[in-house]
């Protein structure tokens, strides 16, 4: 007898369908099959092209294991609704050439038919497909042929609630919706977006599913966070997707109903919505061991537990909320997403309802969001009632508030001032502790989610207002009343805390002197003021460094940080801007700080184009700036060009600072709204600048020039703009132009080395031709200050002679001695032009000689190279006759040509300048010369001149550099090298030098590392190197001791035993004992006591496992607290990053670790318990710490 009751199918809902229904409805039984099964590795294709001649089919399995409805292996299908006669049947099947290939394979075919038909029917139809089969050569074995007709359909469709109950179908009884329907609903219409949380729990939640747990998953969480999304997306794409039948509440479907889906063997995973704990266990309660229901309820928390497995479902992080918002609300400005990130405490519901009102109200601030209603998303229960909702109320008016030890004096504090008892403070602490909304920070409390604490704190201004003015600010700490105002911060609401504003910005208040400022420990109060009250805090700042002078403003220090902070805050908004950036501007010209974020940069960053830090407009930004340009202070003027430059710069980034001000909802940042207002803007900056490069104080003028010149590259490719910049430049005085020129010139070079990907030759080519002609003065100028890097040096020289073609030979040359006058890049090409010149007169070259050693050192060399090339000998005929001393030819003849006279003269002169001097000159020539007797001859005759600390340091680079690629040395080199490593003792600073001796050194790790163990022994008794952990030198000498072995350890130890060297006991503490064998060790010291307090002195204690001399020493001496003590001292010491808490977590686990090691002595088994006793002491106090850590 047919099944009536509910997810019934009868055979005529399947009779009824048309071809896009009936390929629905069977594409869904087949995926709904392949869930049910869990087939891994499965295939399923549908060409959806129903009642259509085709040579494929509509569906397709591969890899398939057989179930009730499934072959195994490969399946061709194929649906029609209604019916088909046999001989349509066979047509049907040849034309199918996919699924005769699937047949021919060793696959199956199925023909699916929406009509019912009786068994004799099917039989005929099933008879006529397997002799066409036949006919078209397959092998037809049982069951590789079957016609499924629409009363097997219906049966079918009934082993699955989410079949039965989709759309196309509709069964009776049904309950619920498919995945589909849930998933379309206006309901869940947000983009969704992961985050790390929430992908966990989602994989937790699959795992979960696909377990096969009869008692169910259940899924808790507040409203608004997303719990029945993340439950459809844990759902989304998976297998069982096709078996979801989602449930709204769990009074539309009873449980009875679960146990008939149970009994009848159907499968479906059952997602019932606000469904608490207690009916979860209910609907488990239906299910048996082996069920093919799997059960997932959704509901708020409740003070029962399931048995089921419980996923907690907390509060959205801040980045991924963020990024919700911008994806769904595309419209909200990102300073007001911060303050709604902020508010909503991770509420997803809660944040899409604040993005909206405030997108179309413009609610100013974050109090204006949250209500009574908001409250009930965060809590399961009421707040506090009565007078515990007067004192929660009161403890909310507190970022945080001191409740335990010495702190509970806070407590008091306002508990005296606002006239609620004590008692009811501490219950009211409680019951939200309860409640989950008060955190413990160590001694501290603090009242939250953000909603929660902003509600509260509102309620507690708007009822004890003039009592906290009259009562509690005169009462309250210098640290209280900026955690008061903290909060209200938070709030953002200026009205709720305006009379007490009032008596802070009064005579006694921070803002009464720059005194009373750096008077803030922290700098916080003035910001939180700032924000509360910007109109008036800006009015206050702005008279008190009005008031004082400019020395004033630089003694004032301490002042400046909390200024700056604040400033920063009214800047942002456009009715404060003007004011405060003249405030900034005070600042700027006082200047005393050199970082980026001093009172100038965050000056400058105001007019940035894309990233200002203001919401003031382009338009109001220009105007400030317009205004200064009439100042008479040069350096006003000065700032603007920079200010100018900074709404140019291609590149921008900035600090996020200004715009969070707590719970006020600001502006949105201030750029332009356009491109077309972008380039507007940019232009009007070029015309500032334009103006500025005429000023009357040549080094304003000089800036306003280098900037313009430094806007050419990002102009470049931008028609508006450098078509803009283009005619400002047009416009400056030739002198000025030439830096111009010199710019367009390298950006030239520059892309014809890179090929210009960009095309910006052409814009660059644009910019020249709108200059005016160059005269031959500025085509030299530019020639010899555009950057050599980029260009060959012979293409230079060509430009500079073609330059200066229309000269005579005399006149030209004079030009070129003339661009020497001041440093330039080209001196090289310029001295070489010269030289092809071949004009140059005694005055001349006297001129270039004196330029060797110079800022244009190089142009004499290149004079000299190019006389050489026009006359071989030349060179060295120069040299000879210079009347310079022996140093400077020296220096000249290693930069020219290796000739055997240039050999001559560095044998001859070497020997008579300094060994620094020497090495340096030498430091080249000798690099491309594989001559290894020519080096020894040199060092051999260092190491004897050796003088001064500069001597020794520029031998030791010397050596490095001349054998860096160079590896098989002759044994007389090497003795050599080890000679100068000695050396360091009585030349120590080596500086910059440091590395290059170290790798010398390593060279004597085999050839001389006793040698080695000694020097750097008085170089740590000379403080010349510091030994301390995982440093290079700590690492040599390490080395150098095992090469050098047993005996200088033992020397060591004796010295250390005799306590001659405290420096040396201290770099060779922590790490000596583990450079040798144990048995070494353990011989030095017998059963000596002293000797292993020496040993315990510069033992490790290991890392994964107790180190070998530790747990020797502890095995044999671990009741001497002279050694257990360093040993532990050492363990505990050093440096680490992050909390210490977790360090101190770490060690215990690491210590417990050591305990479990098999053989371990008992002197070790109570060092360890010692030490875990100690950190598990000290990690309370440390934890109270960071909690109460200035946050």
């Amino acid at each position: 007898m047919p099944d009536m009751g509910p997810f019934s199918v009868a055979p005529k809902q399947v009779e009824g369908l048309d071809g896009p229904g009936f390929a629905d409805l069977v594409g869904r039984l087949l995926a709904a099959e392949i869930a049910r099964a869990g087939l891994a590795g499965w295939t399923l294709t549908q060409t959806y092209r129903t009642n259509a001649a085709d040579g494929g089919v509509d569906a397709g399995l591969s890899n398939s294991t057989s179930t009730s409805w499934l072959p195994a292996g490969d399946s061709a299908w194929q649906f029609k609704a209604g019916d088909l006669p046999p001989a349509a049947c066979e047509m049907e099947l040849r034309g199918a050439t996919a699924a005769v290939a699937t047949l021919k394979s060793g696959g199956s075919y199925r023909l699916v038919l929406g009509k019912s038909l009786a068994p004799n029917l099917i039989a005929t139809r099933k008879a006529r497909l397997e002799k066409v089969a036949r006919a078209l050569g397959v092998t037809v074995v049982a069951g590789m042929i079957e016609v499924l007709a629409g009363d097997s359909l219906a049966r079918w469709a009934e082993e699955f609630p989410a079949v039965a109950s989709s759309p196309s179908i509709r069964g009776m009884g049904t309950i619920g919706q498919t995945f589909g329907e849930w998933s379309d609903s206006v309901s869940h219409t947000t983009t969704w977006v992961p985050s790390e949380a929430r992908d966990k729990q989602i994989e937790d939640l699959r795992e979960a599913i696909q377990s096969g747990d009869e008692s169910g998953v259940h899924v808790e969480g507040v409203s608004g966070l997303g719990k029945t999304r993340m439950v459809m997306e844990a759902l989304r794409d998976q297998p069982n997707e096709a078996l979801v039948v989602y449930v709204p509440s769990e009074d539309q479907f009873p449980p009875a109903v679960l146990n008939h889906l149970q009994t009848q063997g159907r499968s479906a995973v059952v997602v019932i919505d606000e469904c608490d704990a207690k009916r979860h266990d209910v609907f488990a309660g239906m299910l048996q061991t082996g069920t093919r229901i799997r059960l997932v309820t959704i509901s708020e928390p409740s003070q029962r537990a399931p048995r089921a497995a419980t996923l907690l479902v907390k509060a959205f992080d801040d980045e991924p909320l963020s990024k919700l918002l911008q994806e769904n609300m595309p419209t909200l400005w990102p300073e007001a997403t911060r303050v709604i990130v902020e508010v909503s405490a991770g509420n997803i519901d809660y944040a899409l309802k604040c993005a909206k009102a405030l997108i179309a109200q413009r609610p100013g601030f974050a109090g204006q969001l949250v209500d009574p209603a908001d409250i009930r998303q965060f809590i399961a229960d009421e707040l506090p009632g009565g007078a515990l909702f007067l004192a929660s109320s009161a403890l909310a008016l507190f970022s945080r508030l001191g409740f335990d030890g010495d702190l509970a004096s806070e407590v008091r504090t306002v508990s005296a001032a606002l006239a609620i008892p004590e008692g009811d403070l501490r219950a009211a602490a409680a019951e939200l502790a309860a409640k989950g909304l008060l955190s413990s920070q160590g001694r501290y409390r603090s009242v939250g989610p953000s909603p929660v604490s902003i509600y509260l704190a509102s309620n507690g201004w708007t009822e004890f207002g003039s009592r906290i003015v009259t009562d509690l600010i005169p009462e309250l700490t210098d640290d209280l009343i900026e955690r008061l105002f903290a909060r209200a911060a938070e709030i953002g609401d200026a009205s709720l805390p305006r009379a007490v504003v009032d008596k802070m910005l009064g005579e006694s208040g921070p803002l009464s002197s720059l005194e009373a400022v750096a008077a803030d420990r922290r700098g916080s109060l003035i910001e939180h003021l700032a924000v509360l009250s910007p109109g008036r805090v800006s009015r206050r700042i702005s008279y008190l460094l009005g008031s004082v002078t400019k020395a004033e403003l630089l003694a004032a220090s301490g002042a400046r940080r909390p200024l700056i902070w604040s400033l920063q805050k009214l800047v942002w908004h456009s009715e404060t801007f003007s004011e405060a950036a003249d405030s900034l501007l005070l600042l700027a010209l006082a200047e005393n700080e050199t970082f980026s974020n001093n009172s100038t940069g965050v000056w400058v960053e105001l007019f940035g184009t894309m990233l200002p830090a203001t919401s003031a407009s382009p338009e109001a930004r220009l105007a400030y700036l317009r205004g200064k340009l009439a100042s008479e202070d040069s350096q006003v003027r000065s700032l603007v060009v920079s200010a100018a430059g900074r709404a140019l710069e291609s590149h921008e980034s900035t600090v996020v600072s200004g715009e969070l001000q707590g719970g006020v909802v600001v502006e949105p940042r201030g750029a332009p709204k356009t491109w077309g207002e972008v380039w507007a803007y940019r232009s009007a900056m070029i015309d500032l600048l334009r103006t500025l490069a005429d000023d009357l104080n040549s080094a304003v003028a000089e800036e306003a020039v280098k900037s313009l010149t430094g806007a050419i590259h990002g102009a470049l490719g931008i028609p508006a703009v450098q078509e803009h910049l283009a005619a400002a430049l047009a416009s400056l005085p030739a002198a000025q132009l030439r830096l111009a020129r010199a710019e367009l010139a390298d950006l030239s070079s520059l892309y014809d080395r890179t090929e210009d990907e960009r095309k910006h030759a052409e814009d660059i080519d644009a910019m020249v031709a709108a200059l005016p002609n160059e005269s031959v003065a500025d085509r030299l100028w530019v020639i010899t200050h555009a950057s050599p890097w980029d260009r060959r040096n012979t293409d230079i020289e060509a430009d500079l002679l073609e330059a200066l073609s229309g000269m005579t030979p005399g006149e030209a040359t004079a030009s070129l001695i003339d661009a020497l006058s001041k440093e330039i890049p080209t001196d090289f090409n310029v001295g070489a032009a010269i030289g092809r010149l071949g004009v140059a007169n005694e005055r001349d070259e006297q001129f270039l000689i004196e330029s060797f050693g110079g800022s244009n050192s190089r142009a004499l060399t290149g004079y000299l190279l190019a006389k050489e090339e026009l006359r071989l000998g030349a060179y060295d005929d120069f040299v000879d006759g210079m009347e310079v001393d022996h140093a400077t030819k020296l220096r000249l003849t290693t930069q020219g040509p290796r000739t055997a006279r240039a050999g001559e003269r560095i044998a001859e002169y070497l020997p008579d300048v300094s060994v620094a001097d020497g090495a340096r000159a030498v430091f080249y020539w000798l690099r491309e010369e594989s001559d290894e007797a020519l080096l020894r001859q040199y060092i051999q005759d260092w190491l004897k001149r050796v003088e001064t600390q500069a001597d020794y340091s520029a031998l030791v680079d010397f050596i490095a550099f001349a054998i860096h690629v160079r590896s098989d040395l002759s044994a007389d080199l090497e003795d050599l090298i080890g000679d100068v490593v000695a050396m360091r003792v009585d030349f120590p600073d080596v500086g910059q030098q440091r590395y290059d001796w170290k790798k010398l050194a390593e060279r004597q790790l085999d050839r001389r590392p006793r040698q080695l163990v000694d020097t750097i022994v008085q170089l740590v008794e000379r403080d010349a190197v510091r030994i301390y952990s995982r440093s290079e030198e700590r690492s040599l000498f390490a080395r150098s001791i095992q090469a050098a072995g047993p005996e200088a350890w033992v020397d060591l130890m004796d010295r250390l035993e005799s306590r001659s060297s405290f420096k040396l006991s201290f770099a060779l503490r922590g790490w000596l004992a583990d450079v040798v064998d144990l048995s070494v060790l353990e011989g030095w010291v017998g059963d000596s006591k002293e000797r292993a307090r020496v040993v315990a002195s510069v033992a490790s204690v290991g890392d994964e496992m107790l180190s070998a001399p530790a747990a020797f020493l502890l095995a044999r001496f671990g009741d001497d607290d002279a050694i257990t003590s360093p040993l532990i001292g050492e363990f505990i010491s050093g440096g680490w990053t992050g909390d210490e808490s977790i360090r101190i977590r770490g060690q215990v686990a690491q210590v417990k670790r050591w305990l479990a090691q098999p053989g371990l002595s008992d002197g070790a088994k109570r060092w360890c318990g010692k030490v875990i006793d100690l950190l598990e002491s000290r990690l309370g106090d440390v934890e109270q710490r960071e909690q109460e850590g200035d946050w």
